[in-house]
């Protein structure tokens, strides 16, 4: 079998049967679908029962509500493919999604490849170095390591877990053992770029992104910086020999997870004063605290997290909140 597909599934019952007809609808037949039912308290897990009992290929495994990053590394425990896709349960993708997949691999046989995705039915997002071709490890570190986590712009190789194909050695390894809610794509994708011999940049798009309420700043929710501290941990262990090389790029991460995480204090009814001192009292954590003494930063964005948090300019990131 060339691919198990794992499919999430938290309290997503309008969408989960458009991404789960995308997915049994495909042209290409060898694979598998792993529905894990995180926890789901809606219809959405009868919704998914409906379809295993339809396609031979579905199985459904049900735990507590971990997470996405921790739902994943359930399926992809799970999984017997030779590559490991990951579909979001609100998303969906074309028919000839996994064809497309399987050329590139049938042909050039690599350990990660990338696609271009849409987002919001039909806002084409491209990448630039994703021009169909083969990197060997050498292009890698050249291309791919300089702004692999974030480099001083705060640019950054696109870290999601879907609109990918891994090998299942390479997931498997990687992915989270503690859940995680910010950062966890990143904390899991930019390992496996640095373990991985090749990869293939495609610029092909067939895997349509649906933005919906649950991002940091839709669902206006305060975020726990435990989070900011579990991505640190996690990468330093799964980077292993390259952490030092890209250990700045790391700060960097860090921080910029530092900041949204404190944007967001200011939700949830929180005064000014309740908000500041959550704030002030996390960026004394030690992991924290050293990040932002070493970051650097180049660009408006980059240089208004980086004087917010070394100042600790609370109300800069106040003002920053009510912007976004």
């Amino acid at each position: 079998m060339l691919f198990s597909v794992v499919v999430p599934v938290y309290n997503v019952e309008q969408y989960v049967s458009q991404c789960l007809d995308s997915l049994i609808n495909q042209t290409f037949k060898d694979f598998e679908i792993i529905i894990v039912n995180d926890g789901a308290t809606d219809g959405s897990l009868l919704i998914c029962q409906e379809y295993e009992k339809k396609d031979s290929r579905i199985r459904i495994i049900t735990q507590e509500n971990k997470g996405l990053a921790m739902a994943r590394r359930t399926g992809a425990l799970d999984a017997k493919g030779e590559y490991i896709i990951n579909v979001d349960s609100d998303d969906y993708v074309d028919t000839n999604y996994l064809e497309e997949m399987a050329k590139i691999i049938n042909e050039h046989h690599p350990d990660l490849v990338c696609m271009n995705h849409f987002e919001n039915e039909d806002k084409l997002i491209q990448n630039q170095n994703f021009n169909d071709v083969l990197l060997n490890k050498e292009d890698i570190k050249r291309i791919i390591y300089p702004y692999l986590i974030r480099n001083i712009r705060y640019e950054y190789f696109i870290p999601t877990a879907w609109a990918k194909a891994f090998k299942r050695e390479f997931f498997t390894r990687n992915t989270c053992t503690t859940r995680i809610q910010v950062g966890e794509d990143g904390a899991v994708i930019c390992p496996i770029v640095t373990q991985i011999d090749t990869l293939y940049l495609s610029s092909k798009a067939h895997y349509h992104y649906r933005i919906t309420g649950g991002s940091m700043i839709q669902n206006k929710k305060p975020r726990n910086y435990q989070d900011v501290v579990n991505t640190f941990n996690h990468l330093k262990d799964k980077l292993g020999d390259n952490y030092e090389e890209l250990k700045l790029q790391v700060d960097r991460l860090v921080c910029h997870l530092a900041f949204n995480c404190s944007v967001t204090q200011f939700y949830g009814g929180r005064t000014y004063k309740e908000a500041k001192k959550v704030i002030l009292e996390n960026l004394e954590n030690p992991i924290i605290k050293e990040a932002i003494k070493n970051i650097d930063s180049k660009g408006f964005k980059g240089n208004l997290m980086r004087y917010s948090l070394q100042h600790r300019r609370i109300y800069l990131m106040k003002l920053y909140s009510h912007i976004m």
